[in-house]
């Protein structure tokens, strides 16, 4: 298929073609969110009919995680090397073959390797549509392009775990992921028909895989980027702590019905959106760094505050929901600007870049998923613990990078 030419976005950041791009870009993103959050209702539902105990099927979104995290470290450079448009139609196409064979997993083992392969493959959404950004912006016009796409993509949570609570009053938990499955084929063809390829030929990075090794080793030994990198892993790790441990909590701990459980769900989704909007507000007056340490104080705050409700049971359900919504609505500030001043240190390589800076977060998700289902159930305290501890983690992190860059 020949390539679309590279847009020309700079005289109109908020014209027709930028937002048809963002919007495009925001489902290609969301469609990772979507396969994570739009079966974590079935979780009873999947362990009963698999007959395997739940913690067993909150690994299966471990084991996405993992694709996800995987698959970037191959994708990125494929990205940098043959252009933008060609790993996003390979790696759909492989998340919709994962997605069927979900469909038809007859054990947690077989749903397990499904899972991962969708991950791998939906790594491209994740991978790409960074790397096209910041081929087609610079400085905060990367963290205010990546602010919107997050207004697209904060739907996704807002919606899929009621839209899978509602399937499963009428279906099977297999129909979840033929719904994932159609989602992929329309990501291919948004990919194929309405994408504009972003990295021109001049600019591709060739060589062989020595090339691409050292290419890595330049990226993973700049101390600032890694620093961003792994403040990017603390949020997705809270991140997913939450999105692991909350079905337990609130559906067997609390007693909330599926249904409530996607409204809760969906509620901290509107937070976390809602504080991304706002953040494009802030970046006219405040640096992304300001922002960050910000956001980290009223996280880390916010997750000690957990910890004592889960202690002393103060307040009860409602207590323990109202601080999780501002745990979460604080990552709408942190994941734009950390992908921003990340990026912005590579303009060249900006796939690889993006695939290093994924990979960290889809890493540090998988292990805040896998902590919380190896942890002993029985109590909201696990879950709290973990989120407070991410949250003074990155508060302290943040503000020594603050220091070693005023030093």
């Amino acid at each position: 298929m020949p390539e679309s030419p590279v847009p020309d976005l700079s005289l109109k950041p908020a014209g027709r073609l930028y937002l048809k791009l963002i919007v495009v870009l925001g489902f290609l993103t969301a469609v990772g969110p979507v396969a994570i959050d739009l079966y974590l209702p079935a979780f009873p539902t999947m362990a009963a009919d698999l007959g395997v105990p739940v913690s067993q099927v909150e690994l299966t979104l471990s084991a996405f995680l993992l694709g996800l995290a995987g698959g970037q470290i191959l994708i990125g450079p494929l990205s940098d090397r043959w252009g933008r448009r060609a790993p996003l139609l390979w790696g759909f196409g492989l998340f919709t073959i994962g997605a069927v064979v979900c469909v038809v997993s007859q054990s947690v083992t077989a749903l397990f390797v499904a899972r991962m392969v969708m991950g791998a493959g939906g790594a491209a959404g994740q991978a790409v549509p960074r790397a096209m950004v910041r081929d087609l912006f610079d400085g905060k016009a990367v963290a205010k392009a990546l602010t919107l796409i997050m207004l697209v993509v904060g739907v996704a949570p807002v919606l899929a775990p009621s839209i899978g609570s509602l399937l499963l009053n009428y279906f099977e938990w297999h129909a979840l992921f033929w719904l994932q499955a159609g989602f992929g084929v329309l990501a291919l063809v948004l990919s194929a028909f309405m994408l504009p390829e972003s990295l021109p030929v001049e600019e591709r990075q060739g060589g062989h895989v020595l090339a691409v090794l050292r290419r890595y080793g330049e990226v993973l030994r700049h101390g600032e980027f890694v620093g961003y990198t792994l403040l990017g892993a603390v949020t997705a790790a809270l991140l997913f702590a939450y999105v692991s441990g909350s079905p337990f909590v609130f559906l067997e701990i609390y007693g909330v019905s599926p249904r409530m459980f996607g409204v809760l769900f969906g509620l901290n989704a509107v937070g976390l959106f809602s504080l991304a909007q706002l953040n494009h507000v802030l970046l006219r007056t405040m640096s992304s760094q300001q922002i960050l340490l910000g956001g980290w104080l009223v996280n880390a705050v916010s997750g000690l505050g957990l910890v004592l409700v889960s202690a002393t049971g103060w307040g009860g359900l409602w207590s323990f929901f109202g601080l999780t919504f501002v745990l979460l609505a604080t990552i709408g500030l942190m994941f734009p600007n950390i992908g921003a001043l990340a990026l912005n240190l590579y303009p060249r390589n900006a796939g690889m870049a993006s695939a290093v800076l994924g990979t960290a977060q889809y890493l540090g998700g998988a292990v805040g998923g896998l902590a919380i289902s190896r942890m002993a159930h029985g109590t909201e305290m696990p879950l709290a613990g973990a989120m407070a501890l991410c949250g003074v983690i990155g508060l302290g992190a943040m503000r020594w990078m603050r220091r070693r860059d005023l030093a």
